[in-house]
């Protein structure tokens, strides 16, 4: 195990984030060697060596399987998320609650600079938690992460609504309406499961990169 990170051999967990997250330690407790299913628990690192056959393993990609928690709370997630609570609850907060209170001379153009610039400088968290250019393009795929979650289902539905309005200002056959309508619901459902699945996906590989930074950084800190 020469150069290898060692949590205390406990299965008390670790709150103190000085040592390790909780979460991935929870996790490592029970990390076995893919080759002679040697307990790994004491190591810490993104590949580390099975003190028991000497096989080299990519511990990262065991936590990843053994992940049994929502994926946000891999270490990290939530500095990613920063630029998507951003852009969902700033304008918000600022044209409803802050534009009431300033003059006249406020405007919409103004308002929507302000809330850019804000969005903008909340890319700084997720930068800083990957040191790279990385964190930003991983907190742009969350947006479409929320998007899936979020927007999906009210999107799919107002279509949905939308054609059942349009086809009854229409003067044709109640059958065709039935139809018409059904198909439509059909096409929604499926296009709702598929963006949800896809939004699922995005969010695993996300909340995976960040399991994988945070074990590499850990060791590296080490």
């Amino acid at each position: 195990m020469t150069g290898e990170n060692q949590l205390p051999q406990s299965d008390e967990p670790i709150t103190d984030d000085k040592q390790i997250n909780k979460a991935i330690h929870d996790v490592l407790l029970n990390v076995f060697c893919p080759n002679c299913q040697y307990n790994l628990r004491g190591l810490i690192g993104r590949e580390v060596e099975c003190p028991e056959c000497g096989h080299r393993c990519n511990l990262a990609e065991l936590v990843k399987v053994k992940w049994d928690k929502p994926w946000y709370k891999a270490p990290g997630y939530d500095k990613l998320c920063l630029p998507v609570y951003v852009i969902i609850l700033v304008p918000v907060l600022f044209f409803c609650c802050v534009g009431a209170l300033i003059d006249t001379h406020f405007n919409a153009l103004s308002g929507s600079l302000i809330v850019l610039v804000v969005y903008l400088l909340s890319y700084i968290s997720p930068y800083m938690a990957f040191k790279s250019i990385r964190g930003v393009y991983l907190a742009m795929l969350l947006h479409l992460v929320a998007l899936g979650f979020f927007c999906s289902i009210p999107f799919f539905v107002g279509i949905v609504i939308w054609v059942l309005l349009w086809l009854r200002s229409m003067d044709v056959h109640s059958n065709l309406i039935v139809l018409v309508a059904l198909i439509t619901c059909v096409a929604a459902s499926t296009g709702c499961f598929y963006t949800i699945r896809y939004a699922r996906k995005w969010d695993r590989y996300v909340a995976q990169q960040c399991i994988d930074h945070y074990l590499k950084h850990f060791h590296d800190a080490k």
